[in-house]
């Protein structure tokens, strides 16, 4: 996955920077250079490109982790309500309440974790501008 970002801060003799992402939403015929700047956060440059602070760059991000936090994000709490369902008495009222309580609980969890656990960060593919 490509997306562009421009140079906020170089670090770390260039081998970080701190970035924010043009979000071009509704610049599709748009020629007066509109794009927003979103939230700032850190790149890496594997590559040791030149880069200097205002450039726009082409960041990277492997596909399939993008696929499995979406995976991960849809399908275990939807495994949790079902567990829930299947360890609750056969009674209608408890089984919704299992359901819940088993969708909210892993839910949880998976939010908190991912607070906890520092994602490899996007790696700047290359200098656009």
């Amino acid at each position: 996955m490509l997306n562009n970002a421009i140079i906020l801060e170089v670090k770390d003799n260039g081998t970080k920077a701190t970035a924010a992402a043009l979000i071009k939403d509704a610049c599709i015929n748009c020629t007066q250079g509109c794009a927003k700047r979103g939230s700032p956060f850190t790149v890496t440059n594997p590559k040791g490109l030149d880069i200097k602070t205002g450039q726009t760059v082409s960041l990277k991000t492997a596909s399939w982790k993008t696929q499995l936090q979406s995976v991960l994000a849809l399908l275990l709490p939807v495994l949790g309500a079902i567990t829930g369902y299947l360890v609750m008495p056969k009674k209608e009222s408890l089984q919704v309440l299992g359901v819940l309580a088993g969708f909210v609980v892993v839910a949880l969890l998976y939010f908190g974790a991912t607070r906890f656990i520092k994602p490899k960060l996007n790696e700047i593919e290359s200098v656009i501008g």
